[in-house]
């Protein structure tokens, strides 16, 4: 799991990524993902990290891309 205001990113099994605008998520107090997707990698993702903007995200798996 990885936060930078307002962006939330989520990595879980099965290579899937859950995505969470949190500034509409409070506002709205509806806190299900504004999005979920499945990762392009083709093994399981290891890690997560948001970009310090808040805009984007990254993951790693464990044949070592990005």
């Amino acid at each position: 799991m990885s936060c930078v205001w307002p962006l939330l990113v989520t990595a879980h099994q099965q290579r899937l990524v859950h995505i969470w605008d949190l500034e509409k998520a409070f506002n709205t107090n509806n806190f299900q993902p504004t999005e979920v997707i499945e990762a392009t990698l083709k093994f399981p993702l290891t890690s997560v990290q948001c970009f310090a903007d808040g805009k984007g995200f990254c993951l790693g798996s464990i044949e070592g891309r990005c």
